[in-house]
């Protein structure tokens, strides 16, 4: 299946079409180096990837990390120090209609005292166009005035998703898990199935608005996501696909295995510009025992257009299990000869 057809998504169409209008009472504070707190990174991810900016009620700059101010320098070599940072506002960055459009997000986040995000375009003056990822938080003092705001952002892939075809069934509606990345593989898009699996260690992957712009090493440990972006890039270099089973833990999570499947993206030039990943979780194969060879395997019942399939090792070699399974009670069920070391997949028939 082929899926090369771009578009611009309405997720990626800013939140805020035009600027608000707002009255609203300013609270008469100027920024004041280090007058908030930029909490630790949680994360390798963060720590190479997330800008995070303070504001007063005026809109000008109170705190950064220095990730962002290492950004900004680069198109403002005179901003060498937080110090030089303190004080600022988005005209001093930015061309005045992308300034007007942040300050007047600033102003409906704090006269409302509510979470707002978007994904936007962000081009500094004298800078390249960049779109990134932006989260904003009115911060409140010990009275609960909202004293200003908290901002978070990181780059993103250019906007214009790969399309998620739709399933073609009740199974892959609900047990397919499907994700693009681009070349340096970095989320492009994912099904509502993967949203779902993230949110239980990751709440505050609401969407894929969230996901766009991670990668492997978010969710992953920094083992698993070296090799996940390895087998990436095997895919991407030979064009070929790939297939595998192996363990999938996020970090927090619990230890499943899953069954992988991994080709290039190729555009109408056929240039290759990503990757899809699609993946299940296999059903636990439980060994209940094994005697003079036998051993029985049993899996839920909602597999039924998968073939049970064994194997001496895992990179090839899979032959489908002669004996029928047994249907009873919504399982299946059966038992195999095994003189050797076998592994066993569900393979779609």
């Amino acid at each position: 299946m082929k899926h090369t057809q771009l578009q611009r998504p309405s997720i990626h169409k800013n939140l805020r079409t035009a600027a608000l209008a707002l009255t609203w009472m300013t609270i008469n504070l100027s920024a004041q180096a280090g007058e908030n707190e930029i909490p630790p990174n949680t994360n390798a991810w963060e720590a190479a990837r997330l800008h995070v900016v303070d504001k007063d009620t005026q809109s000008l700059i109170a705190n950064a990390n220095d990730l962002y101010l290492k950004a900004i320098q680069k198109d403002f070599p005179e901003i060498l120090t937080l110090n030089d940072l303190i004080g600022k506002d988005d005209y001093y960055f930015y061309p005045k209609e992308q300034a007007d459009k942040f300050r007047a997000d600033d102003a409906a986040v704090m006269a409302s005292g509510t979470f707002f995000e978007t994904i936007e375009e962000n081009q500094p003056l004298g800078g390249v166009l960049n779109y990134v990822y932006v989260s904003k938080t009115p911060q409140f003092d010990p009275a609960n005035k909202v004293c200003g705001l908290r901002i978070k952002f990181y780059n993103i892939p250019k906007p214009g998703q790969t399309v998620i075809p739709a399933a073609t069934n009740e199974w892959e509606r609900t047990q397919l898990f499907v994700i693009d990345k681009n070349t340096e593989s970095i989320f492009l898009n994912a099904n509502e199935n993967y949203i779902s699996s993230v949110q239980g260690n990751f709440p505050d992957i609401k969407s894929v608005i969230n996901l766009v712009g991670r990668d492997d090493f978010y969710f992953y440990s920094s083992e698993d996501a070296v090799k996940f972006q390895a087998d990436d890039k095997q895919v991407m270099t030979t064009g070929q696909g790939y297939t595998a089973i192996e363990g999938n833990q996020q970090q927090g999570g619990d230890l499943i295995y899953t069954y992988v499947e991994k080709y290039p993206l190729k555009n109408e030039a056929g240039e290759t510009f990503g990757i899809r990943v699609t993946f299940f979780e296999l059903p636990e194969l439980e060994i209940s025992g094994e005697s003079n060879g036998k051993i029985d395997l049993t899996w839920p019942g909602v597999h039924s257009v998968y073939d049970l399939q064994e194997s001496s090792n895992l990179s090839g070699g899979w032959t489908r299990v002669a004996t029928e399974p047994v249907l009873a009670d919504g399982v299946f069920k059966v038992t195999v000869n095994a003189s050797e070391n076998r592994f066993f997949r569900l393979r779609k028939k």
